[in-house]
Formats: C-alpha cells, structure tokens, sequence
C-alpha cells in the first residue's frame, strides 16, 4: 500500500511542509546529518513494519556475516556462525522482539527503525493474532483455554466493533515505543482511551511531541511502504550489499482477501495516535535519501504512489 495516489511532486512539497512544522518541536528540524555513526546500533522494531529488515541491519553492524543468526527469526533465517565480539562491538540492542527506546539510548545508539501507515499497519496486526494487544490476547488465551479454536472463531464472527476496539489498542504504539513504552495500551488505560478521557488524551499528545523530537534524531528512518526504497537507501547509507532476501516483505496472513477489504474499508479515514509520526517520519525519510544519497526524491518508486 502507499498513501493513496499522491503524486510524487505532491509528496516531495508535503515532506518539506512537515518537516518544516517539525521545527517547532525540534529548533533544527531541517538538519540533516549525514554520516554513518561509530556508535552500536540500536533496532527499533515497531510491530508489522517488517522483520526481515533485521538481516540488512544485522550486516550493517557485522559485516562479514551472511545473514544473522536463526535465533532472532527462526522463521526467516538459517543459521549463521557470528564471532561474540562483533555482536557485543556493534549492537546496544537487536532482536525481533519490540522493545522500546529507553532515553538513554539515544546517547549512547545509533538508533535505526522503520514506520508505517498507522491504518495499514494495524490491518496487518489485526489478522496477526491481535498483535501486540495484550488485552484482546489476553481474552483470546482465556478462551482457548476453555474452548480450543478460538482464534478461528474469532475471524469467522469479528465485527467492525473488535477492529476499532483493536485499532485502539495500538493506535499510538510507535510513539509509546520512541518515548520507551509498550507498543499497546494496557487495562484502564485502554479503557480511558476509549472513553475518550481528556487526561489521558494530553499525555498522549505530550509523548507524542517528545516521540517526533526523538525520531529526528534517529540514525536512519525508514518507510515501509516504501520497502523497496528503504532497503536500497540503508544499503547505500550502511554500505550494505543487497541480497535477494532483503526486498522481500510479505507472507500470507489468516485472511481472505475479503476478509482484508472489509477492515481496510472500517478502518478508512479513521486517525490514530500514531498519525503526525508516520508523516513527519515519511517526509524525514525522503528528504534525508535526498539530501545524503542525492536521490530524486520525486523518483522513488513513483508507481507505488
């Protein structure tokens, strides 16, 4: 998915805008610092943005290993001898798993992370066992444990009233992620959320102006729905040779191509917590592989557009 059809003149003219409001949460919002840092590397892996992108970062950090080791996605990977040092040199944090940045990590890590479209993002997550919400897992385990099958109930029967409740759950998980938290809100928080409680609302809206701050000091950002882009500007940017695995970042999920147009279509129009990152972090990510790389912005996979 892209973001629905813009023009690529439009989106170069959109980038400079937001990157442009960002200054007002960071005096050097149009800085870009282009250079490939000394410090270890820190993945940020914000849920349904890619995992496959971890083997390009992993040969970033140990450049003479193939792929990295199984035991970050047995699923993807095989295994791979690495020497201890190289990974204990040049990683303050990597692995498959979605943990926060703590704020010391920006000090000390070249922090590196994709974004996506919140609205896709959580249409993926949504048909991914209910990724990363923890209450709605919680009941779906509860269940099972009762009742085997219960997540195949649940796609058969799930109404528009279990994605928004979903959607919900996650609508602010980069941001929470940026600013060191779950991806999810959790108990009463989610319940808050959902009632629309004003207090909650404001500290939501106050992490989120430290999450933009923080993204703009980030080693590289990525979009992936621009995957084929993001991969190739990382490669450049890291020196990374390409291999054929790395464009690839797509697996059949549990649902029917129906099944997908419906949520799509629920979840059209719909804002969420995570809205103002994912456009300050698209528009980051085109006018850095302009200014760093020298790519034509307006040339970067116009056809997805």
């Amino acid at each position: 998915g892209g973001r629905g059809g813009m023009a690529p003149a439009a989106r170069v003219a959109m980038a400079l805008l937001v990157l442009a409001v960002a200054g007002a949460d960071r005096k050097a919002g149009m800085d870009v610092v282009c250079y490939k840092s000394s410090k270890p590397l820190f993945w940020l892996h914000v849920p349904k943005t890619g995992t496959g992108f971890l083997n390009l970062v992993f040969r970033a950090g140990c450049p003479q290993s193939l792929t990295a080791p199984a035991v970050i996605t047995p699923r993807l990977l095989k295994p791979y001898a690495t020497p201890p040092e190289c990974w204990k040199a040049n990683f303050s944090y990597f692995h498959s798993g979605h943990l926060g940045v703590y704020y010391g990590a920006f000090r000390v890590s070249a922090v590196v992370g994709l974004f996506r479209k919140p609205s896709t993002r959580v249409l993926s997550g949504f048909f991914d066992s209910l990724h990363d919400c923890e209450a709605m897992r919680k009941e779906m385990a509860e269940e099972e444990s009762v009742r085997p099958g219960a997540y195949d109930r649940f796609y058969k029967n799930f109404t528009r009233a279990d994605v928004y409740r979903y959607a919900d759950c996650v609508t602010a998980c980069a941001t929470r992620m940026l600013t060191g938290k779950p991806c999810d809100l959790k108990g009463r928080m989610l319940e808050a959320y959902r009632r629309n409680d004003k207090a909650l609302r404001q500290r939501l809206r106050a992490a989120a102006a430290i999450a933009r701050a923080r993204l703009m000091t980030m080693e590289f950002v990525g979009d992936t729905d621009d995957w084929d882009s993001s991969v190739r500007a990382f490669a450049s940017y890291a020196g990374v040779p390409l291999r054929p695995m790395d464009l690839r970042n797509s697996h059949k999920g549990a649902y029917t191509d129906v099944d997908r147009q419906r949520v799509a279509e629920w979840l059209a129009g719909r804002r969420f917590e995570d809205d103002p990152l994912y456009e300050l972090a698209a528009a980051r990510f085109v006018e850095r592989t302009r200014v760093c790389l020298g790519w034509n912005a307006t040339a970067l996979l116009p056809s997805r557009r």
